[in-house]
């Protein structure tokens, strides 16, 4: 199931699916590693006999404007409710638990590690010291803990015919096993009363030193106040820019919100920005996720929190994408520290010439060029002028012949050829580098650009002006160029990307043809492509995706449709999870499919509502 809660701080980030099971902990990277793969961190509750919290319908939600959890389970006439939060500084995930009814009660914890993402070689062990449990293997090193200490534990054994040491948990007592090795898991327990509200805390490091400071500081400082200094920040930081806020529909502002914080949970420290955290797809691929960087999700993610005035984060991406670039191109995706990721791209029959998706490349320039028309720091991007937007722009003008971009690799990651996306990426990437180079006073290098811009453009045009629209693209057969004369909503692309003008006839028709062909009867919203059979759930063209319905919707702000675009816009909100977290695609009766959150979704969301608000064409 999809994930209903992420939180993090770019070094430890924590999802909770829709039973409130903690899923997935990555830690020192959001999107490297999961300590978590595929198991379950457990809640559970003894009065008057055993429960698990996730079998008793949780009720999750966020505070207002904050990354902090807000959940209410009643559990044998007992009420918790509960907040969590990763500390925005360090790598600690802290549960404050208000209980409410009568009587005494028994909370159990429960942690099943799959340390650097396998299980391999973990120790679990009690550490009276630190009064916590203790999970570790090389350098990566958890304790938990509570505000009441632990009154009870055990360590054990899972797999090889050992369900897990969280079935100890359920005759409502701990066996006080202290130590396993191997893989293992482990359970704790704390007494507690109606009335009383415990804290419990999940440190990360690297060192058994890093824990010892760790939770000095966390028992020194105090877990209730570390929450509210959560709170006051992400609340400061989704509203840092009133002026802008001002501009937002009154009735979205809290959606507006909501998908700054549900990207900001996606980027890392070092800049890194994570397409999907949520693993649940594992079913679905060979054993892989969404938990990658490709700088097409990462650049337009940039784009809106640079629209959304995020500047100082964004600039960190920027130079995490400096640090990738290779020969004046991105590779298919990285890991979250920037090394390269695993791929399908094959490079024997490569695609044009290189593996490659050539939109990754001319996003990213696109994407700075963007930045510095808002914040004008000549400052910040003259580092980046030489190393990433002149090796990129002259790769794009390399990577070309008979006027056109070689063949790569779509969006979709499903087929080779010159493809509208790619077309109304280079040129917009290309637009931006001559920009840049006037900016810079090389006016060879501007004119190179522009020319290679519009010549791209214009090859293009004159090859689908006999089509009267603008199709998927270009296929090379036979030793020339054939046109795939099928319908994809990425056509919209050469519209939103300010490749072409709205007036363009061609664009005008491409528009209809895709609104009316590729919308899904019934549950609405708008499919990639007619027979698209990824995860498909739905009769019709294809399963509806959020971002291609939010294109639409920007074509509509972008013609003073705004009915129309707000129609849309509110089309995709609905199909967010009850906590707001917009997914990649939904089925056919409107439910989340696919991962959710996907980075993306939010952004092209915030990137529409400031459209639909008077922002530009392009932001």
């Amino acid at each position: 199931m999809v994930r209903y809660l992420v939180l993090g701080n770019g070094r430890l980030s924590a999802f909770f699916d829709d039973k409130y099971y903690l899923r997935e902990l990555y830690y020192p990277l959001m999107g490297k590693e999961n300590h978590s793969l595929q198991q379950y961190f457990r809640l559970g509750v003894w009065r008057d006999g055993f429960s698990w919290v996730h079998d008793f319908n949780p009720s999750m939600a966020y505070l207002e404007d904050a990354l902090v959890s807000d959940v209410r389970i009643n559990v044998r006439g007992i009420d918790l409710h509960i907040n969590d939060v990763v500390d925005f500084v360090v790598p600690v995930l802290i549960r404050r638990i208000s209980i409410g009814g009568k009587g005494k009660v028994r909370l159990f914890f429960t942690h099943d590690f799959t340390i650097k993402e396998n299980d391999v070689g973990d120790t679990a062990l009690f550490d009276p010291s630190l009064s916590s449990l203790i999970h570790y293997k090389d350098d990566r090193w958890f304790a938990a803990s509570t505000s009441k200490g632990v009154d009870q534990y055990a360590v054990g054994y899972r797999g090889a015919g050992f369900e897990g040491t969280w079935r100890d948990c359920e005759d409502g007592e701990l066996s006080g096993n202290s130590v396993a090795q191997g893989s293992v898991d482990s359970a704790m327990a704390v007494d507690a009363e109606a009335g009383e509200v415990v804290h419990y805390w999940l440190i990360a490091g690297q060192s058994y030193g890093d824990l010892e400071k760790l939770s000095k500081f966390v028992r020194e400082r105090g877990p209730d106040k570390l929450l509210k200094r959560n709170v006051d920040y992400w609340r400061a930081f989704s509203n840092k820019d009133p002026r802008l806020l001002s501009s937002v529909p009154s009735d979205l502002l809290s959606h507006f919100k909501r998908g700054i914080l549900a990207m900001m949970t996606h980027v890392n420290w070092n800049g890194g920005i994570i397409a999907s955290g949520d693993t649940h797809v594992l079913r679905y691929f060979t054993r892989d996720t969404y938990a990658y960087v490709w700088h097409r999700d990462a650049a337009l993610t940039a784009l809106a929190l640079d629209a959304a005035g995020y500047g100082d984060v964004t600039r960190r991406y920027y130079e995490f994408a400096l640090s990738t670039i290779r020969n004046g191109y991105m590779f298919h995706r990285y890991k979250a520290d920037g090394r390269w990721g695993s791929t399908w791209h094959s490079w024997v029959s490569k695609c044009g010439s290189l593996p490659i998706q050539e939109d990754e490349t001319a996003l990213v320039v696109y994407a700075l060029w963007r930045h510095y028309e808002k914040y004008r720091d000549m400052d910040f991007v003259k580092d980046f002028y030489k190393p990433l937007v002149k090796d990129a722009g002259d790769f794009m003008v390399r990577y070309a012949r008979d006027g056109l971009p070689l063949p790569s690799h779509d969006l979709w990651e499903e087929r080779c050829g010159i493809h509208s996306w790619t077309v109304a990426s280079v040129v917009s990437g290309l637009r931006a580098a001559a920009k840049f180079a006037d900016l810079f006073g090389e006016d060879d290098k501007r004119s190179e650009y522009e020319a290679a811009a519009n010549a791209m453009l214009g090859r293009f045009r004159e090859i689908m002006k006999d089509r009267g629209l603008y199709t998927r693209g270009l296929l090379y057969r036979d030793g020339g160029l054939a046109i795939d004369d099928e319908l994809d909503s990425s056509a919209l692309g050469l519209a939103v990307l300010g490749a072409v003008d709205t007036s363009d006839p061609l664009m005008v028709n491409t528009v209809k043809a895709i609104e009316g062909k590729l919308w899904v009867n019934g549950v609405g919203g708008l499919a990639r492509y007619s027979g698209d059979q990824y995860q498909r759930a739905v009769n019709g063209p294809g399963n509806p995706w959020l971002i291609t319905t939010l294109w639409l919707a920007q074509w509509h702000a972008l013609v003073g449709n705004a009915k129309r675009a707000r129609e849309l816009v509110d089309w995709a909100i609905s199909k967010a999870t009850p906590t707001g977290l917009l997914p990649e695609q939904v089925d056919g009766e409107g439910r989340p499919i696919s991962v959710a959150p996907l980075t993306w979704s939010h952004a092209e969301l915030v990137r529409t509502i400031l459209m639909i608000g008077g922002a530009p064409a392009g932001i």
